[in-house]
């Protein structure tokens, strides 16, 4: 593993933030991803971004169109948390 920063950056933060407002702004689509279909729906959503990140890292020279899904990745995960709740590490003993 590597040393890199394990904290939010101001940088992230604000992708996230740019992101999470870009999501609010699809309001009133017709897009299922759009749609509150609770936790399941979105984990499916989160696939259905992880695939294509996937195949972005496959097809697709330089990182990216992979960097773009994930922060849509990272985005609908933290919408969750502000919809269901934020359930924190427990420190094991």
């Amino acid at each position: 593993m590597d040393n890199k920063e394990t904290r939010l950056t101001q940088e992230v933060i604000d992708a996230i933030n740019e992101e999470l407002a870009y999501q609010t702004s699809l309001s009133g689509t017709k897009r299922a991803d759009n749609i509150d279909h609770g936790i399941a729906g979105r984990l499916i959503t989160i696939q259905a971004y992880l695939n294509k990140a996937q195949e972005a890292w496959v097809m697709e020279p330089g990182y990216e169109s992979t960097l773009h899904n994930l922060r849509k990745i990272a985005s609908i995960a933290i919408r969750g948390m502000l919809h269901y709740g934020v359930r924190r590490r427990e420190e094991k003993a």
